[in-house]
């Protein structure tokens, strides 16, 4: 391990000081043509790093309809796709 790839991992360590959890969508057929999401936790309480993003890089990141508030990091080897949320405390972060 170089020390380059040291300091990245020690750099992600220090800044992971949140607990999160994250969840993905089941879908269920309701009857009647639609269909009710219900949501299953697959992570719990993993370490991730949360970043408020500036005006700029909304703009930055931004595409048609969607906008991002926040950049979340977390740890590399967890599957994480577009459909699943991440739950912070009370707040509720959908994966862009």
């Amino acid at each position: 391990m170089s020390w380059s790839d040291r300091q990245i991992k020690k750099t992600y360590a220090t800044e992971a000081q949140h607990r999160v959890s994250i969840d993905a969508p089941t879908y269920t057929p309701d009857g009647e043509g639609g269909e009710i999401t219900t949501w299953t936790e697959v992570y719990r309480n993993i370490s991730a790093a949360i970043y408020s993003m500036s005006a700029t890089q909304k703009y930055e990141y931004r595409s048609t309809g969607v906008e991002a508030s926040h950049l979340i990091k977390v740890n590399g080897l967890l599957t994480v796709r577009e459909n699943y949320r991440i739950r912070f405390g009370a707040r509720v972060f959908e994966v862009l």
